[in-house]
């Protein structure tokens, strides 16, 4: 989860909100893959018959289920552009309003 956050948090403040701005269809892409993402865990979950058991994978598996989780979660995204949209590091202007 830090991972993601970290991506988040430098996504937001290189300027997320004027690339969301540019191309909105990169917004609606990465929502609905993040949507679809979930879809996907919650059909597999429901369609599993065994009892849910917490067995050790392994780390990359593990590592990777985690972030496609967290990366693809569109409220984070609606976050971390909401919290840091203001501040763009390559734009010259400095005021937030």
């Amino acid at each position: 989860m830090g991972l993601c956050v970290f991506i988040w948090v430098v996504l937001s403040l290189f300027g997320l909100k004027s690339l969301f701005a540019t191309f909105p269809l990169l917004q609606t892409l990465l929502a609905l893959l993040g949507a679809f993402y979930l879809l996907y865990l919650a059909v597999m979950c429901l369609k599993s018959n065994a009892p849910i058991k917490f067995k050790p994978t392994s780390t990359k598996q593990a590592f990777l289920s985690g972030f496609l989780t967290h990366i693809l979660n569109p409220k984070a995204m609606l976050y971390f552009s909401s919290i840091f949209s203001g501040f763009n590091l390559f734009c010259k202007d400095t005021t937030l309003f």
